[in-house]
């Protein structure tokens, strides 16, 4: 009875980051590098999940659901 409630479902985001790289350094000014990234965002929002719907109107509603990502990458530089 009485008091402020909690709003379920209201831009609850959480976002998670892991980056790493691991750098070597090769003869004549050339650099060799190994990475990856990890990414997991999770979004809890009613207003995400509601399509907007008129029969004369496009759809315009973006993707803004949950998605986990990873990704690895080989970098060669030159430095001079």
């Amino acid at each position: 009875m009485g008091g402020a409630g909690d709003i379920e479902a209201y831009d609850d985001t959480r976002l998670y980051s892991v980056t790493g790289e691991v750098k070597y350094d090769l003869p004549r000014s050339w650099t060799l590098s190994v990475g990856g990234i990890y990414q997991d965002y999770r979004i809890e929002d009613a207003n995400a999940a509601v399509a907007y719907y008129e029969p004369a109107s496009l759809f315009l509603v973006g993707n803004d659901g949950s998605y986990r990502a990873k990704v690895g990458y080989v970098r060669l530089g030159y430095r001079w």
